[in-house]
């Protein structure tokens, strides 16, 4: 109105209304609209009382007594109970309501009166519930500039303060309120039980609707979602299975039984066994014996026989065989260690299990087939894929089972060109190469913000995107909340109510609730550079004294360094010196060899250091390559390779692409003891493929041999398989002529256990190893 007509304008107009009129309906109205502008609202209500006798069914007093009361209220939380009556009986508009419940809800918890502040929450989310229409009102009760939340997280977050900030006493009382509204309430619809035991999570009271909405789900078979309704907000990783009761891991137990998940089944009933609570031993036992028939010991021979065979091959025929694996990432959980994201010309998404079989998921609106711009992150049964120009979430339960539509759901980043962001390497003193993804429509600045996967927590995953924090719906894609505060590059880690981004470029640390986005507080990064995170610890290093460099992993939340290790860094020039190499394997495990023969193995989930063995020292060492193989850790040096300047008549080939690397040796070091299983120092280098299945019972190696003369050039191949177990030979190396068109060197193997095979090609070679003694006195090779 003062906009329209001008303030100073208008009042005379309206005082003299009023002073030839007190009774002027318009004139009071007027006045008492220009006193709630300027923040009179004391007065302007005893004016609009004064209007109310005189029209009680004016909907512009009401609206007008409404944004008054609404606005002391938000002035003083504590305001009196006759005020708050006098609000509540005249608000009829659903947007004006979750207001004011939201601030009956922070004056109750000024107050700490938490009973009465669940009291609220319980008619908010109610209220939320019969009208979906209402979430453009979240920003009426947002209180921080540059955060957006859903009224749902911020319900949550306030539940989840009352359940930290009350005592027992007030727990029981509210855990009592909590499941008479439950009780009452099972039999809603099955969207409305997912919606309040989502909000209400953390409390015991919630239990009934808990169960139903249980059970509901089972029948119906959507395992994620079980497997989601059970661990709350938690991460199926040791640290989240021990924050659940005994009833949520049995729920969790059954369920990975039924979705096929025996290895989780299994990580949860130890668990659960570890646990001093009660719980029911009969179903857990019954749990424990199903699972124990689904896991299947496979037990191989010691020796193995080869048949060798040549296909007809063209450069798109090898090119087909070739499977390109793309970073894959277990955050938590244990059946699908050892998967690994790949491409291939039939599929830009496909799973490669840890026995070589490729599972391929239909992928249409995928458009990145280059495996350098794609990589997974796998938590329980639910896998996210980020490209450079989105994101796609997987069920893992159905990709298994083959029943339904495994991808839930696509979301783009927006880029106008196709791609948000490109790859960029960066390495680190030990020689391993960092990826990390930058936006390239950020214009022209000193520090390119970065595209980052965060780790996945619950019901949502987080997502860094230059500097704005995003939480999504992990079943849905849709935004829960966003913070435009957080750091515009670093890594993110969680400890399962908190979010944390550790920006070395920014020089600190920011911490925001996992709920609704709240920036919760900010430190100094006092560690220099981020090698790796896991889904808590921080791989950082820095600058030491001696021309050494400190190796620290850390826990951001309380600042402790769980372990520390000063090391040289990689030799970079062409004579013997001081060195050490280093490799962090699906953000995991870091490894690091010494050219003195020493190494360190860290878990950097756990953080718990694993080996300190000594092996073979190399004072040539100029790299290193490591694998994870079964229970052990699989480091492979390599020398600097002295080249001769004369003409050679033989070339050896140990390379071919960026999987299949020179060797020249092997050590093999347990995960479970830190022991050294087995090694090798080879006389003459040897090519690996670094991707080879996780649960092969043999390691293969090749090398090709290429030899001229004035007309021509001949090829062979020699191939060499050692036992995984203890590094014996499992069959002699064997050398074979090839056409002399082929270059490839990369190993595919497909592990098929029930015929005791192991197939192995390298382009068009296709080698067979078949486990046992042969039938025969004598095996049959060609």
């Amino acid at each position: 109105m003062t906009v329209a007509f001008g303030e100073r304008s208008l009042e005379p107009l309206v005082d003299k209304m009023l002073a030839q009129n007190p009774d002027d309906l318009e004139a009071l109205i007027r006045k008492s609209e220009l006193l709630i502008e300027r923040g009179d609202r004391n007065e302007a209500l005893q004016l609009l009382a004064r209007a109310r006798q005189m029209d009680q069914e004016n909907d512009e007093i009401r609206m007008l007594s409404v944004s008054a009361l609404l606005g002391q209220l938000r002035e003083n939380p504590t305001a009196n109970p006759d005020l708050i009556a006098q609000l509540d009986s005249q608000i009829d508009r659903p947007a004006q309501r979750v207001e004011y419940l939201s601030l009956l809800v922070r004056s109750a918890l000024q107050r700490s009166d938490f009973k009465e502040a669940v009291e609220r929450l319980v008619d908010l989310s109610s209220l939320l519930q019969s009208n979906p229409l209402l979430e453009p009102s979240a920003k009426e009760i947002s209180d921080e500039s540059g955060r957006h939340s859903s009224l749902d997280d911020w319900i949550a977050a306030r539940i989840w303060d009352i359940f930290n900030d009350s005592t027992e006493t007030d727990k029981v009382g509210i855990n009592q309120r909590l499941s008479e509204f439950a009780t009452a309430n099972r039999h809603g619809t099955t969207a409305y039980l997912e919606h309040m035991v989502r909000l209400f999570g953390p409390w015991s009271g919630i239990t009934p609707m808990r169960q139903e909405l249980e059970q509901r789900l089972r029948d119906d078979g959507e395992f994620l979602k079980l497997e989601r309704l059970a661990l709350g907000t938690h991460a199926p990783s040791a640290r989240g299975l021990a924050s659940l009761d005994p009833e949520r891991l049995l729920s969790l137990a059954s369920t990975y039984v039924d979705g096929q998940l025996p290895q989780d089944a299994l990580s949860v009933l130890d668990t659960l066994d570890r646990q001093t609570d009660p719980f029911d031993k009969d179903r857990a036992a019954d749990i424990r014996q199903a699972v124990e028939a689904k896991i299947v010991d496979v037990s191989w021979p010691d020796s193995a026989q080869l048949n060798w065979e040549s296909r007809k091959s063209s450069i798109r025929t090898v090119a087909s065989y070739r499977q390109r694996p793309s970073p894959t990432k277990v955050q938590a959980g244990s059946q699908f260690e050892g998967w690994t994201l790949v491409s291939d010309p039939a599929s830009a998404i496909a799973m490669r299990d840890p026995t070589g079989l490729v599972r391929r998921v239909p992928a249409n609106r995928i458009r990145t087939r280059d495996t350098a711009d794609k990589q997974a992150q796998i938590c329980g049964g639910f896998m996210a894929v980020m490209t450079t120009n989105g994101l796609t979430g997987i069920d893992l339960f159905r990709l298994l089972s083959g029943d339904g539509e495994a991808i839930l759901w696509n979301r783009s980043f927006g880029a106008q060109s196709g791609s948000l962001a490109r790859r960029r390497q960066e390495t680190t003193p030990f020689d391993d190469q960092v990826i990390r993804y930058y936006i390239t429509q950020a214009g022209a600045v000193q520090n390119l913000p970065e595209l980052k996967l965060g780790p996945i927590v619950g019901d949502r995953l987080i997502l860094l995107q230059g500097g704005e924090l995003l939480a999504i719906d992990l079943l849905t894609s849709t935004t829960l909340w966003r913070n435009s505060n957080a750091p515009e590059s670093g890594v993110i880690v969680t400890d399962g109510q908190r979010v944390a981004v550790v920006s070395p470029v920014a020089k600190r640390v920011d911490f925001f609730s996992l709920m609704d986005g709240r920036k919760v507080g900010s430190q100094a990064w006092i560690h220099e550079d981020v090698w790796s995170a896991t889904e808590t610890n921080v791989l950082a290093y820095q600058d030491g004294p001696n021309k050494k460099t400190i190796i620290k992993l850390i826990n951001p939340f309380s600042g402790e360094v769980l372990l520390e290790h000063s090391s040289v860094g990689a030799n970079r020039k062409q004579t013997n010196a001081p060195c050490a190499y280093g490799r962090v394997v699906q953000d995991r495990y870091l490894a690091l060899l010494g050219n003195d023969g020493s190494t360190l193995v860290w878990d950097l989930r756990d953080a718990r250091e694993l080996s300190t063995a000594t092996v073979t020292p190399y004072e040539d060492l100029q790299g290193l390559q490591v694998m994870l193989l079964r229970d052990q850790i699989v480091l492979m040096p390599r020398r600097r390779q002295v080249r001769s300047r004369k003409p050679q008549e033989q070339q050896l080939l140990t390379r071919s692409g960026a999987s299949h690397q020179t060797i020249d040796g092997m050590h093999a070091i347990s995960l479970t003891d830190g022991s050294v299983q087995w090694h090798h120092d080879f006389e003459k280098s040897w090519g690996c493929t670094l991707t080879q299945p996780k649960a092969t019972p043999l390691l293969m190696l090749s090398r090709s041999y290429a030899t001229y003369t004035v007309r021509s050039r001949r090829k062979s191949i020699e191939a060499l398989a050692l036992d995984v177990r203890n590094g014996k030979e499992l069959h002699p190396a064997k050398l074979k002529p090839v056409n002399d068109n082929i270059n490839e060197l990369e190993t595919n193997l497909v592990i098929q256990a029930p015929s005791s095979l192991v197939v192995a090609t390298i382009g068009p070679e296709v080698l067979t190893y078949t486990f046992g003694k042969p039938k025969s006195g004598k095996a049959q090779e060609e």
